[in-house]
């Protein structure tokens, strides 16, 4: 697979990935104010003057936006962005998405496109166990049931992953569901790799300005 942009030595958990996956990008929202906060050529506008919504597709071996929409209204929900990011993510793609994104619907559609997505689990989620993978006291990886039977929202069929980091503790669903292709370790380690929208554009701005 060849790789548009700049070269850069990948870690072990992203080219571990790419064996079973043709691209690994991330799908993020945020209110134009808090992007442009972080940018030098915005830093002296006066809080509040910048409005709306923006989400954007970022390729995680680049850094570099695959594509970027927005909406007016900064309160407007990531439900906004699902068809057009439907429409763009072709299959074997491993898409990692912020909670935003956390519609059972919208889930089931990835799958049913051959794309699969790492998110975090939100609290109060009605599981159902179904099969253990690993299980001691820093690592839980369970095949799950998630979610209920409740307007017409399907039941999602998820792997369940849970690692403990000192006191703290991380969960993480995803479609993967054969943790010989996605081991917990390597679902938790991309996930922290999800560079932040703002960072992203400060990269690309940077490639530019190179060229």
């Amino acid at each position: 697979m060849e790789v548009r942009g700049r070269r850069r030595s990948l870690p072990d958990s992203v080219k571990f990935t790419l064996h079973n996956f043709d691209r690994i990008w991330i799908a993020d929202g945020s209110t134009l104010e808090a992007l442009f906060r972080k940018l030098k050529s915005l830093e002296d506008l006066k809080t509040g003057q910048l409005a709306g919504k923006i989400c954007t597709v970022i390729d995680l071996v680049t850094r570099f936006p695959i594509e970027v929409w927005f909406h007016t209204n900064p309160a407007a929900s990531e439900t906004n962005f699902e068809m057009p990011l439907l429409n763009l993510l072709p299959a074997k793609t491993l898409i990692l998405l912020d909670r935003g994104f956390y519609h059972f619907n919208f889930l089931q559609q990835l799958i049913n496109k051959e794309v699969h997505f790492i998110t975090r689990l939100k609290a109060k989620a009605s599981i159902k166990y179904l099969k253990i993978f690993s299980y001691d006291h820093s690592l839980k990886d369970r095949l799950i049931q998630l979610g209920t039977v409740r307007h017409g929202a399907p039941i999602l069929t998820l792997r369940l992953i849970e690692i403990k980091v000192g006191k703290t503790s991380y969960s993480y669903i995803t479609s993967v569901l054969d943790p010989a292709i996605l081991p917990p370790y390597v679902v938790a380690d991309l996930y922290r790799k999800r560079w932040r929208i703002e960072e992203a554009f400060v990269s690309f701005q940077r490639g530019k300005r190179k060229r």
